[in-house]
């Protein structure tokens, strides 16, 4: 459908598309209390997995499968994990957990309830490296 010229395609009757230089994109249903997806860019060389707004579920793993980049919510802290499950969302250690299962290869945590304060994020690392970004470049 196109709107103002701009091409609209719904990702609900569309879950993988395939656009120009082999670049592909997945889109995979998550448990939240609103319709949400996941979604994979891959181009053959890198791939990009962005997961907002869910609760810890088997599409994440899938979509994130063997990643590059991994960015997932972890809008709790794993203390509050029976908040998060009851909001739809995921803590730190949660989000840490679907990475070591995917096998992805970095892992940058987003989505962060107002609760949480910057000293608190700054401490939380993935296999050495810190999860959270702020204004300094990242290795991957």
């Amino acid at each position: 459908m196109k709107i103002f010229g701009i091409h609209h395609i719904s990702i609900a009757d569309h879950l993988e598309m395939e656009f120009d230089n082999n670049i592909s994109l997945q889109a995979l249903a998550m448990e939240h209390k609103i319709p949400c997806w996941g979604y994979a860019l891959d181009d053959s060389n890198k791939k990009l997995v962005f997961v907002t707004d869910t609760r810890s579920n088997s599409n994440t793993v899938k979509l994130a499968n063997k990643a590059d980049v991994l960015i997932h919510e972890a809008t709790f802290q794993h203390r509050n994990r029976d908040k998060a499950f009851e909001h739809f969302h995921v803590t730190e250690i949660q989000a840490m957990e679907i990475a070591d299962v995917a096998k992805v290869k970095r892992l940058v945590l987003t989505h962060f309830s107002p609760r949480l304060t910057d000293d608190v994020v700054k401490e939380w690392t993935w296999q050495g490296q810190p999860c959270v970004v702020f204004d300094t470049r990242q290795k991957l």
